[in-house]
């Protein structure tokens, strides 16, 4: 029997961990309604779709605890948040405000819910689709997107374990990228906490960084210059933020071979006033109030738990300071 969060005139919303067989069942059904909308799979849904499997020892070599996610994370341009919202009425859905929701989307995300036959005789399980808005349409132009179903071939370094989905999903170098951002944002947070969590999330993050590196390497290894995905410095622009390179790098050596062999001999190390044209503010607070990640502006951990684009990357939903502003994923 699965736990579920319950919303005022609005069905209970799964918390079930998901499988892959359920979160492709899902994806293809959002997308069969969403189709004509701009939207991406983000996060540890995309992570799935992708061939991570947290059960896998293979996959969790540093066997680290965390909890199965129970939602799928979509990103979406703002100007397309309406849209959705009211393409999922139109085909039956439910629509949770952010705060109807707790623990399905903290405060800044609509939470779309998608019911699907449950095993009992007219059963209906509603899974939650946890739907943040981009604000800068540059930022989302910049966002490889890609249909799994449309590749030609299975991404060998997956092992064939890549969902076919049609639905559209985060690109394997931007949602490295992302949760390089994530991993950033740990270690920094980290430092203001006394719990030890934020030990935990870092290296959770580290893992799934690793496996995603490992397997991109592989690929290259076999492959050379025809392997799908090179890491083109373009696209991973948080990778190659020094203060990130550095830090991960020095926690975790492996990676510095792993980054070579993927296609990024070291990073950047621009005059900061050069960095900062590169930065795209996703709070309302003042620059001298946050910190860099090397793209974007981030409120450090002691101005507000969470909330921002990369803690949602997670999709571990934290509680945020009224007035912020942060829509990512």
């Amino acid at each position: 029997m699965s736990k579920n969060r319950t919303s005022a005139a609005l069905p209970p919303l799964s918390t079930t961990p998901l499988t892959p067989e359920t979160l492709k069942l899902l994806l293809d059904i959002f997308d069969h309604a969403m189709s004509h909308t701009h939207y991406a799979v983000s996060g540890h849904a995309a992570l799935m779709v992708w061939g991570y499997r947290s059960n896998n020892n293979n996959h969790n070599r540093n066997k680290t605890k965390h909890p199965p996610f129970s939602h799928v994370s979509i990103v979406c341009p703002a100007a397309d948040k309406q849209v959705i919202l009211a393409w999922a009425k139109a085909a039956g859905w439910h629509v949770y405000a952010p705060s109807s929701s707790p623990g399905q989307g903290g405060d800044h995300a609509d939470v779309i819910g998608v019911p699907v036959p449950g095993e009992g005789a007219g059963e209906l399980v509603v899974w939650p689709f946890r739907l943040r808005a981009v604000g800068d349409p540059a930022a989302w132009e910049n966002l490889d997107v890609v249909r799994p179903c449309e590749m030609e071939t299975p991404y060998v370094g997956w092992a064939g374990e890549a969902m076919r989905t049609g639905a559209r999903v985060l690109a394997v170098p931007t949602l490295l990228d992302e949760f390089g951002r994530a991993w950033y944002f740990c270690v920094v947070k980290g430092e203001g906490r006394s719990d030890g969590g934020g030990d935990e999330r870092e290296r959770h993050v580290a893992e799934l960084m690793l496996w995603i590196l490992r397997r991109l390497a592989a690929d290259v290894e076999k492959n050379g210059v025809s392997a799908r995905w090179k890491l083109m410095p373009d696209k991973v622009l948080c990778l190659l933020y020094d203060k990130f390179w550095d830090a991960f790098v020095h926690r975790y050596p492996d990676a510095l071979s792993l980054f070579q062999q993927c296609g990024l001999p070291g990073p950047m190390r621009p005059a900061r006033v050069e960095v900062a044209t590169a930065f795209t503010a996703t709070t309302t607070k003042t620059a001298s109030d946050e910190f860099a990640t090397g793209l974007y502006m981030v409120p450090p951990y002691g101005q507000g738990r969470g909330g921002s684009r990369i803690d949602d990357m997670l999709d571990h939903p934290h509680p945020t300071t009224p007035g912020e502003s942060h829509t990512w994923i």
